[in-house]
């Protein structure tokens, strides 16, 4: 049921994509950093709210669980490894993120980041998990907030871990926020507000959403 409620969810914020602003097709640029165990497990760590140790913990029963299962799906990859999965050094970490301006006001920008750990054995290769998803404002003339309604990938992070992708779409949503001591006229934003000598100025909301896939990435 939780799995079902996953999926329905995603399903939905896709569609929400066209009830608010979203940037102008054209090419997607996206940026990847190769990572060490070491970095990735301090992202899993603080994404889950725990120890670096536990998250070592935590990285090796997932670890385990992963080699069962691709055995499972795909006995004739690994009908002759001798070794387990870990041993053969074949995972890889990647964080994964693209960067968006805000269409109605290019001034403004944000960018939403994964971090993937990834099998790859040959030519066959695997998103095997995903964590710290989310998004922040990147910087650029104004000083300015970003404010996240929702950061999210599909499939989900629990569907990658129980039956794996080669491809995830990762996205978010949220709003741009400014806030100064005088009134302005600024494109793209409306009035939010004011406390004391303080005026703020809130964008519209705006998507941002790509897709990582491990074969186009080759």
């Amino acid at each position: 049921m939780k799995k079902l409620l996953c999926s329905i969810l995603t399903t939905f914020m896709l569609f929400l994509v066209g009830t608010s602003v979203m940037a102008s097709e054209k090419s997607i640029t996206v940026k990847v950093t190769d990572l060490t165990r070491e970095e990735y497990l301090k992202i899993l760590a603080e994404d889950m709210g725990i120890t670096v140790e536990e998250a070592d913990k935590y990285d090796k029963e997932q670890t385990k669980k992963t080699e069962a299962r691709l055995k499972k799906q795909y006995p004739e990859l690994f009908a002759d490894t001798i070794t387990t999965l870990a041993e053969t050094n074949s995972y890889a970490y990647k964080t994964v993120q693209h960067t968006e301006e805000y269409p109605e006001n290019d001034d403004f920008s944000a960018k939403v980041v994964a971090t993937l750990k990834i099998y790859a054995s040959g030519s066959f290769r695997q998103i095997v998990d995903v964590t710290g998803v989310s998004s922040r404002r990147v910087s650029g003339t104004y000083d300015y907030d970003w404010e996240e309604n929702y950061a999210w990938t599909s499939p989900s992070a629990e569907e990658v871990r129980e039956e794996g992708a080669t491809a995830i779409d990762i996205g978010a949503n949220g709003y741009f926020v400014v806030e100064v001591p005088y009134e302005i006229n600024l494109g793209g934003f409306g009035f939010g507000g004011a406390y004391g000598n303080t005026f703020r100025y809130e964008s519209e909301e705006m998507d941002i959403i790509f897709e990582y896939d491990l074969y186009d990435s080759i």
